[in-house]
């Protein structure tokens, strides 16, 4: 995993638009922005959204992530919180090989390589362009043909090839198995990784825009001169200022 310059520091951290509805173009342009020498578009998503997550911590200068989840009970549906550690999605590159459907019968069907960001893109744009967003199993047929390097992908192979994917990268389809604290009943709960990273990432842009609220009405900085005088030392004013911790976290 290449080294990540940390999110929310510079002026140009706050040009990302978390509302946009464009999930992989953000996605790409934080990790090209914290790592420009990678083509973040030709990466694996269990690759970038592990990047992403090590972003959202360097962010906010955490070890783990804090999460709440709701108990699916419906007598109880209580809501606790449980600590998700870097280990958690920790990838070693090295362990990232195609990916081979095989039936039920154990016979294999097909080799896949693992979806990349580009990949994302394209069904994106398929759907745009020819609205396939009202036929979500005609993406899904697209997108399996697309990742196919060997066999011949059938019309209703798609959900094995879902499946399968998934189980070799857990990441893209990542859920925790814990007990609600409230009626000690243990489920499955499915978080959406990089979901998780970017309402991080989009906090701290939220406390960046506080900090530079904080120097244009206490000296009548320009926006520019703010990002000038370097990270540790707008703490340092932030400190003296009263503001003993970030304006959001």
């Amino acid at each position: 995993m290449p080294a990540l310059r940390p999110f929310g520091q510079h002026a140009c951290d706050l040009e990302h638009d978390f509302a946009c509805d464009d999930r992989p173009a953000l996605v790409t342009a934080l990790l090209a922005a914290a790592a420009p020498a990678e083509d973040w578009w030709q990466v694996p998503l269990s690759r970038r959204i592990a990047a992403l997550l090590d972003l959202a911590l360097l962010a906010h200068g955490l070890r783990s992530l804090e999460l709440t989840l709701r108990c699916g009970q419906p007598d109880c549906g209580k809501r606790f919180d449980i600590e998700l550690p870097q280990i958690a999605w920790a990838l070693d590159d090295d362990l990232l090989p195609p990916v081979t459907v095989t039936t039920e019968a154990g016979q294999p069907l097909m080799t896949l390589r693992r979806p990349t960001g580009a990949d994302l893109r394209a069904c994106r744009e398929d759907a745009m362009t020819t609205l396939l967003d009202a036929a979500p199993a005609t993406v899904a047929r697209a997108l399996l043909e697309r990742l196919c390097l060997a066999g011949t992908p059938a019309e209703d192979d798609a959900p094995l090839a879902a499946q399968a994917l998934s189980e070799a990268d857990p990441l893209v389809a990542f859920s925790v198995h814990c007990a609600c604290p409230e009626c000690g009943t243990a489920d499955d709960h499915a978080i959406d990784l990089e979901g998780v990273a970017l309402h991080q990432l989009a906090l701290r842009q939220a406390a960046l825009v506080d900090e530079v609220h904080w120097f244009a009405s206490r000296y009548g900085w320009s926006e520019r001169e703010i990002f000038e005088v370097p990270p540790s030392r707008r703490r340092l004013y932030l400190q003296a200022m009263g503001a003993n911790e970030e304006p959001l976290t």
